[in-house]
């Protein structure tokens, strides 16, 4: 009898949870006009509501549970049984790895945190697809990691109508786009691509091709949410525009970023040429993007913090350095000198610096400070999943966005 591993004892139960929670959800918009012979007082009547999902959420929950759970780890069986304990592994990885973004999003909600409906959708579109695709794949002898390759290829090719539209609102604000239209092409991409995918299964040539086209076409689109490090213009009282006064050195900044994404992506693809592994596609760079959108993609408000104690803390330090102060020596700053200091240069280097832009620098702060921890996680662990999961969940300097965030501090 072949041992299980831990990975392979927790794939199957992590995934049915996530999905237990999806149907948990889904239960919740259950509603049924109840027709009463009285009329019953209360809200359940005057919101035409019924008891019907309190009825059946706990045995649906269980249900999906347990058939999930179930399933998947027979699945694990016949894998390891027909193609060998490696790939069985790897399936599991593949399915915790898939269901990690839905797992973190049950858990946030023990600190009081709302549950995020897209992270469940992404595992429950990610463990399906992955399912699906071992499934069929087993006749063709398919590895499960081409089709982890493609459904990255897919998703990453889905955002490139948000990244154009991102890139050109800020090129040009004064022409919009339609939101509608940028989401119907991303699900049309979407739809179709998983399709595809699953025809060209059984051609493996036509497949790899494939899958390359989509991870270089999606990956050049997350390059370019870098952009997003550029403010977007702000409508004031009576659709008066404004925005922040910009250096060329962001430009620079922008355009250094774009050209290194790009030049990496080309170069990711010259070493796929000679090893024609699909993961060697993935590029660091281009993914360090998508982190960067995710986190600090929204232009901050400019805004000065009415706490003069604690912001004048953001604000001494570097003022005086400009003036021929010299740090430790002529001024202690209180938190060193990247919490405190660091963000005013880059106001002072990037932008106007003026208090004001203290809040947006703080994107770029956490760009370049999370470029740094990213590169050299990456270097480190050569896992670049385990890189982005690890820089997402990066707190830098005591703020979040800019904003100060110090606590039980004297005033």
């Amino acid at each position: 009898m072949k041992r299980i591993n831990f990975v392979e004892k927790a794939a199957a139960p992590a995934v049915g949870l996530v999905w237990a929670v999806g149907a948990f959800i889904l239960s919740l918009q259950i509603s049924v006009s109840a027709h009463y012979a009285d009329f019953v007082v209360g809200a359940i009547t005057w919101r035409d509501e019924s008891k019907l999902a309190d009825i059946i959420i706990l045995p649906l929950c269980l249900v999906v549970f347990i058939g999930v759970s179930a399933g998947l780890s027979h699945l694990i069986s016949l894998i390891k049984a027909r193609s060998g304990t490696f790939e069985g592994m790897q399936f599991s990885q593949l399915l915790l790895w898939w269901g990690l973004p839905g797992l973190i999003s049950i858990l946030s909600a023990i600190i009081d945190t709302p549950v995020d409906k897209s992270l469940l959708l992404l595992s429950g579109v990610g463990t399906l697809f992955l399912t699906c695709f071992a499934v069929r794949a087993r006749k063709f002898e398919r590895s499960v990691c081409e089709g982890n390759a493609g459904l990255l290829g897919v998703l990453a090719s889905s955002s490139i109508p948000f990244a154009l539209y991102l890139g050109w609102g800020r090129l040009n604000p004064e022409l919009s786009l339609s939101l509608h239209a940028r989401d119907q092409i991303a699900k049309m991409i979407l739809a179709v691509g998983l399709g595809t995918l699953f025809y060209l299964v059984k051609w493996r040539n036509a497949y790899r091709r494939f899958v390359s086209l989509l991870l270089i076409a999606g990956q050049l689109g997350w390059g370019v949410f870098f952009c997003s490090l550029w403010p977007a213009e702000l409508v004031e009282p009576g659709n008066k525009i404004s925005g922040y006064s910009t250096q060329p050195a962001l430009r620079m900044l922008i355009l250094g970023l774009l050209l290194w994404a790009f030049v990496d992506i080309v170069g990711r693809y010259r070493k796929y040429k000679r090893t024609r592994e699909l993961s060697d596609l993935i590029s660091p760079v281009s993914v360090f993007a998508l982190i960067a959108v995710f986190k600090v993609g929204v232009t901050t408000v400019p805004s000065v913090n009415p706490d003069d104690y604690h912001f004048g803390e953001s604000l001494l330090g570097w003022k005086s350095y400009l003036n021929g102060a010299i740090p430790y020596f002529d001024y202690l700053p209180p938190h060193g000198l990247i919490d405190d200091d660091l963000r005013g240069f880059v106001s002072h280097f990037f932008f106007d610096g003026t208090a004001s832009a203290i809040g947006e620098a703080g994107r770029v702060v956490f760009v370049l400070l999370a470029g740094i921890a990213f590169s050299a996680l990456v270097w480190s662990t050569g896992s670049i999943a385990v890189s982005t999961l690890s820089t997402f969940l990066l707190y830098i300097g005591g703020y979040k966005f800019g904003h100060i965030n110090h606590k039980n501090e004297p005033t």
